[in-house]
């Protein structure tokens, strides 16, 4: 809790906000973050929990971090909240830049520091990053809080297993590549991604960005997918731009979709398939388009409305 009452009223470069409801995972970004080349005081982590009664303590004790919170989300049931996770987090950044995660993910040692610098080079841009999924390791202690596999998931430990025979699979956003993006340099190649292929895991956008769309729309919760491709949409029409530079760090995640079950969660409903939301995406969109709606996020389903 060290520099808490400092820490609200000052401004720093990035904040980074971790939404789960999964025991484990969290050795992962405790260990990654604090070996990152941006400086301490640069950047916080807020992580969003819905095992936060379960393991605050072992969180306080464990994190490394000088610019730490780890909150509940706010009331949402039993059903599934990511949105709305990720709202609680944002309604507390004070990063100038956001970076959204998940559980079990690993940041490359100039993860964000390579974040803030794409953002200063290129004016009305921020970074999309690619992501390798690797597989899980055998799950060891299921109930303990912060890390359930057979060691701390650490720095050495992590160049251990990122490598190719773990490795499920590389998204590359389906192989889009959109018009290059300046200022063109020699040995970089940055192009524009349009908000359809942005996913928010790992990628940044900048908090004045986020409180201008009211943050994520809540409208998807209780229902998996088309949130994220939301916010992207939703950035672009408000003028605010996405791109990937083939040289920046790459994402490691640990499973997919497929292998999710493995882990030890927090049960919470699906009312509606990945298609209805998608249909709820469609709708909203169009709405927007037609002028019947505001880009802003409706009273009440937003971060800080």
């Amino acid at each position: 809790m060290s520099g808490l009452f400092e820490w609200d009223i000052m401004e720093m470069k990035v904040s980074v906000i971790l939404a789960t409801a999964r025991l484990g995972g969290l050795d992962m970004i405790f260990e990654s973050l604090a070996a990152q080349s941006m400086a301490q005081d640069d950047f916080e982590l807020i992580i969003v929990d819905d095992w936060h009664e379960r393991r605050w303590r072992e969180t306080l004790q464990k994190n490394p971090l000088r610019f730490f919170r780890h909150i509940p989300p706010k009331d949402t049931g039993v059903s599934y909240h990511n949105s709305a996770s990720f709202n609680t987090g944002l309604a507390m950044a004070r990063g100038e830049l956001v970076i959204h995660l998940v559980d079990f993910v690993w940041l490359p040692r100039n993860f964000l520091d390579y974040h803030w610098d794409f953002y200063k080079e290129h004016p009305g841009y921020s970074l999309s990053v690619y992501v390798d999924r690797y597989k899980y390791l055998p799950i060891a202690h299921p109930s303990y809080p912060l890390g359930i596999f057979e060691r701390w998931f650490d720095r050495e430990f992590a160049e251990y297993w990122f490598k190719k025979e773990n490795l499920i699979y590389e998204e590359r956003k389906g192989g889009m590549i959109g018009i290059e993006v300046p200022p063109y340099k020699t040995v970089r190649h940055v192009f524009e991604m349009p908000g359809d292929k942005i996913y928010m895991l790992g990628d940044s956008i900048p908090l004045a960005v986020m409180k201008e769309l009211n943050g994520w729309d809540q409208i998807y919760d209780s229902g998996y997918g088309s949130n994220d491709v939301d916010i992207g949409i939703r950035a672009n029409m408000i003028g605010w731009k996405f791109a990937v530079d083939l040289a920046a760090p790459i994402l490691k995640k640990l499973g997919d979709k497929s292998t999710a079950h493995l882990l030890p969660t927090i049960k919470t409903e699906f009312i509606r398939t990945p298609e209805d939301n998608y249909r709820i995406f469609q709708e909203r969109i169009k709405a927007i388009q037609e002028g019947r709606e505001s880009v802003r996020v409706p009273e009440g389903k937003g971060a800080w409305q």
